[in-house]
């Protein structure tokens, strides 16, 4: 697979990017930040469309959820979800109860999930209504992501991989300790071969079943892996990691037919830290 860049935003934050998310039907790239901005750019100019600051701490996860819902939900470490419609305009302010780290969007219940220390709440999206409370975990979820049928898998810091079905999440909640040797920091699911892939603090990519078996590991891919993405459309999965010295693709063993890709995020080793950089909230 022959890959480039097409696009690069220079200077889009003054601090580190958090979360992105893409907005096809507008052709719009959104960005989140520990500014505590949320961005919205112009994917073929990589003009800046639109500045939303309504968060007072930083921007830790944006999803957009498109027709019918047209919807940009983002979370932040001051406790909120905020709902925008995609014009930027800000709709409903919801109070967390403590910092929020991410969300998935589970389109077959048409519910918000919402990750934080230790919990999982789900929410009802009309203008989002409180739902349910999934104690998940013993510290912070760190990713979610759904599946078609409705199936609903978290991670987080304790090492943990839950999974639950959406519309009866009490009665079916399930664990897998121990998935990975760190804190299970990203996930994604596999829509086309109904696969689960993590990722964690141990540098290591694992295949899982929607059962929660684990079919395939590939370890040491890097130091730490902070995202994963799956690309229907190429059969690929993305990997992001840090902290070690490659910058170009590197292909991973084919599994059943899907291609992995890395693709590492480089930082100087010795790097001088920003004086002015925001501290999250305890």
């Amino acid at each position: 697979m022959a890959m480039k860049i097409i696009l690069r935003i220079k200077n889009s934050h003054y601090l580190k990017i958090e979360c992105c998310c893409y907005n096809h039907e507008r052709n719009e790239i959104y960005t989140g930040s520990q500014d505590c901005l949320i961005k919205a750019w112009d994917m073929e100019s990589g003009r800046q469309l639109r500045l939303q600051q309504s968060h007072s701490n930083w921007v830790m996860g944006l999803i957009y959820v498109p027709n019918p819902v047209k919807m940009l939900f983002s979370c932040s470490l001051d406790a909120t979800i905020l709902t925008w419609n995609d014009t930027g305009r800000l709709l409903q302010v919801i109070e967390y109860g403590g910092p929020v780290y991410c969300l998935a969007w589970d389109s077959k219940q048409r519910q918000l999930f919402a990750g934080g220390r230790g919990v999982v709440q789900i929410f009802k999206v009309k203008f989002l209504e409180f739902v349910y409370c999934v104690l998940a975990h013993e510290d912070i979820v760190q990713a979610i992501c759904c599946s078609r049928k409705g199936k609903v898998f978290t991670t987080g810091v304790d090492r943990t991989i839950c999974m639950f079905e959406s519309d009866r999440p009490e009665e079916t909640v399930r664990k897998v300790n121990c998935a990975h040797e760190g804190g299970v920091t990203a996930a994604a699911f596999d829509m086309d071969a109904n696969l689960l892939v993590t990722g964690g603090y141990d540098g290591s990519l694992n295949i899982w079943s929607p059962e929660g078996h684990r079919l395939d590991s590939f370890p040491n891919l890097t130091n730490l892996i902070t995202s994963i993405a799956y690309l229907p459309s190429t059969h690929t999965y993305w990997v992001c990691g840090k902290h070690r010295s490659l910058n170009l693709p590197t292909y991973l063993p084919t599994y059943k037919n899907v291609c992995c890709v890395l693709c590492l995020n480089m930082k100087p080793q010795h790097q001088t830290p920003n004086p002015k950089t925001l501290k999250p909230k305890s």
